[in-house]
Parts: C-alpha cells; sequence; structure tokens
C-alpha cells in the first residue's frame, strides 16, 4: 500500500483554515474553562472556609501560612505529567499548591474583610 501524499499539498488551503479553527477553538474553549473553573473552585471552598471560620478563626489563616511556606520551600523541578488529549502538559507541584492558596486566601480574605 502507498499513500499520495499530494492530497496534502492540492488542498492545502483547507488544511490550513482547519487548522486555524481548531487552534482558534482551542484558545476559546480555555479562555472560558480556566476562569470558570476558578469560579468553580472558589464556590466548593467558600462554605468549607465559612464554616472552618467561624468555629477555629485561625485555623483557616494557619493552613494559608502553612501552603503559602511550602510554595516557598518546594522545588518547582518536582513536577508530574498530565496529558490532554495526547499533548503533554508539565505541571509542577509547586504550580499546584499556588493555586489551591489563591483558592483558599481570596474568599477567606472576602470573609475576614466582611466579617469585621
Amino acid at each position: 500500500m502507498t499513500l499520495d501524499w499530494s492530497v496534502v499539498w492540492t488542498h492545502r488551503d483547507a488544511l490550513v483554515e482547519a487548522t486555524g479553527t481548531t487552534i482558534l477553538l482551542a484558545a476559546a474553549t480555555m479562555a472560558i474553562a480556566l476562569p470558570c473553573g476558578a469560579c468553580i473552585a472558589a464556590l466548593i471552598a467558600l462554605p468549607i472556609i465559612w464554616f472552618l471560620r467561624q468555629r477555629l478563626p485561625l485555623f483557616c489563616w494557619i493552613i494559608d501560612g502553612v501552603l503559602l511556606a511550602a510554595y516557598f520551600i518546594v522545588s518547582s523541578r518536582a513536577a508530574f505529567d498530565l496529558y490532554f488529549h495526547d499533548i503533554y502538559v508539565p505541571f509542577s507541584i509547586r504550580d499546584l499548591i499556588f493555586w489551591v492558596w489563591t483558592t483558599l486566601t481570596i474568599p477567606l480574605l472576602w470573609l475576614t474583610i466582611r466579617l469585621r
């Protein structure tokens, strides 16, 4: 069986257009998914933080401080591999700690300022 690669050159305009559409759709999807994911994570964390803030006022700030310290202590070389539809994405544990810290800190600051 032989493959005729001249088809690619014959229809290269359609291939370039389809590639551009694919990249545009991927960028648009991520532009929507990342902020929405962050909002959902904050909405999930808010009742937990609210409950802990009411019962143990300093406990949330201690967890927040430990996460911040861990962010500075953990090496950025400690990473794990993520694959999204066969696309390799290196993601460090330090980045994960940063996102968890951010998700905890924003509602915690809002609740602290609001309750004073």
